[in-house]
């Protein structure tokens, strides 16, 4: 079976061709089935069915998934990387206070604060719960997780009694997890990339 192409006039047989396909800093080759003419071995002026082009578009969507993806793991690495320095004091002045608070673990596994949030204005809220810990300095008064910084009040030692050593252990294993669940953090009404 043969077609005509409609701008060369080539016969075009069924066949395939090397494409490849880029997207960001992805590259895909992949063999394209499609109509083809005897002398046309790039595939430039092929003809394809929808049943062909179904073989890149699954090619397309796994290369943006991929992306996206690692957009999302990037930024995430890069907030955790952001995370770890001392907040100016501006920041800290600006921070909610958590008085009283303690450490616990939430229901996806990850090491948070959970206390009774104040305003810098003195105007006291109800009972948080933060995204998770990144780095806890008890001694100086101040914790940064995920969002944002707090500045810390009174602590209210759990059953547990967490030792410095395995608060960082937990603090080690938030940093962790947080680039392998990466749709977890996504801000409210954010675009996923």
């Amino acid at each position: 079976m043969t077609r005509i192409h409609p701008v060369t006039g080539a016969i075009l047989v069924r066949g395939v061709r090397p494409l490849t396909l880029r997207f960001g800093d992805q590259t895909r080759v992949i063999e394209m089935p499609g109509w083809y003419a005897d002398d046309d071995l790039t595939g430039e002026y092929g003809l394809h069915d929808p049943d062909d082009m179904r073989v890149s578009d699954r090619l397309v969507s796994d290369l943006v998934g991929g992306f996206s993806m690692a957009k999302r793991h990037a930024r995430l690495e890069t907030l955790i990387d952001e995370a770890i320095r001392e907040p100016t004091p501006t920041e800290l002045q600006a921070a909610l206070l958590i008085d009283p608070w303690q450490i616990c673990e939430d229901p996806l596994g990850f090491t948070v604060l959970i206390g009774k949030a104040s305003l810098p204005s003195g105007l006291t809220g109800a009972e948080i719960r933060t995204s998770p810990l990144l780095r806890l300095e008890m001694h100086q008064g101040w914790a940064r997780t995920l969002q944002a910084y707090y500045r810390l009040g009174e602590y209210v030692s759990d059953r547990t009694g967490l030792s410095d050593a395995e608060i960082q252990r937990a603090i080690d294993r938030n940093r962790q997890l947080i680039p392998s669940r990466p749709s977890r953090f996504e801000p409210p009404g954010s675009s996923r990339v």
